[in-house]
């Protein structure tokens, strides 16, 4: 499975609701919206996923950082 993939199982698993974000790069990622450093902790903890995410004044979405899954994960 690719982190893609994973994050997407791991973080539905946990009730969190995931759409497609298409970044400015032109790449199409699943990800989460959260309100606040509470709720992204809370996405971080709940998958083995390495992510980044943006804020772009509407809260903050979070994403896997690649399609790579991690390492010892």
């Amino acid at each position: 499975m690719n982190a893609h993939e994973t994050f997407t199982t791991e973080l539905m698993a946990e009730g969190w609701q995931v759409d497609d974000y298409e970044r400015r790069a032109g790449d199409s990622r699943p990800s989460v919206r959260v309100d606040g450093e509470e709720e992204l902790q809370a996405v971080i903890r709940a998958t083995s996923v390495i992510v980044t995410w943006d804020t772009l004044g509407m809260g903050w979405i979070v994403y896997p950082a690649s399609r790579a899954p991690r390492e010892n994960a």
